[in-house]
């Protein structure tokens, strides 16, 4: 599965929000980039169609042949940066509800398993009969994502997957994220603050600008100190770390 985008733009009012955002077709995991306000969860649900703007968003399967809309909506998992916790569901109906897409109690005991091994592979089995309203916002973030990886979409978008989650759990969900992605030989995107955690986990790197693309390619290509100076007004040296780049800030940059 590989997915483009050509001049993405979308405008809440008169505020441009993405202003022509560009993606070269790829696949694996796609680490989404840039400071607060810069378009990344925009992108995210114009992407999802929860948004409608202009431009072109094109997908293909294994095959090359070009997917339609509908096929892509069906092909795609979104999980928003704050999933709800008002639901009325366990956290295992929840994900029995994304591996069936219809009620939770129309289960068979092989589903049931399925969901639990999601869950297991997240660490989080033993919340499988917690109520979604009874969790933390860290615990919710995980159902979420087993809610929405159960099913193996293609396609994954997860805005910050990781923004409640402790450093443990963080590897976590990006291992498994990575994991999946490669399973289905499918594509994803995941907008992150953190840079060491997306150089490590990432196969490519799209950097936003208020709402532009100014960067897209290899960690090692993107995460540079002019790029990072540019996008964060920070200095900041880039070390190896057996090839995978390691962001330091060393201080504020202002603007040149």
């Amino acid at each position: 599965m590989k997915l483009a985008l050509n001049d993405i733009r979308f405008s809440y009012g008169r505020r441009p929000a993405v202003a022509g955002v560009c993606m070269p077709a790829t696949d694996g995991v796609i680490g989404v980039l840039g400071p607060n306000g810069s378009g990344k969860s925009t992108l995210m649900k114009l992407i999802a169609g929860i948004l409608r703007g202009t431009g072109t968003i094109t997908t293909w399967d294994d095959h090359g042949v070009e997917l339609s809309t509908r096929q892509r909506r069906d092909a795609l998992g979104y999980v928003p940066q704050d999933p709800p916790g008002d639901v009325a569901l366990t956290v295992l109906e929840s994900v029995m509800v994304g591996l069936r897409r219809r009620a939770a109690w129309h289960t068979s005991a092989t589903e049931i398993r399925t969901a639990y091994h999601c869950l297991a592979e997240l660490g989080i089995d033993s919340l499988a009969n917690r109520y979604l309203n009874e969790l933390s916002g860290g615990q919710r973030q995980l159902a979420g994502i087993a809610q929405m990886t159960v099913r193996r979409p293609p396609i994954m978008l997860l805005d910050e997957p990781t923004s409640a989650l402790d450093l443990h759990h963080q590897v976590t969900v990006l291992d498994y994220i990575r994991a999946r992605t490669a399973a289905v030989g499918g594509v994803t995107l995941v907008p992150l603050h953190d840079l060491n955690l997306a150089a490590r986990f990432c196969d490519q790197l799209l950097v936003l600008r208020e709402g532009t693309d100014v960067a897209f390619g290899s960690p090692v290509d993107v995460l540079t100190s002019h790029t990072l100076h540019d996008t964060y007004r920070v200095r900041a040296r880039v070390l190896s770390d057996d090839g995978v780049p390691v962001v330091t800030p060393v201080g504020f940059a202002p603007p040149s």
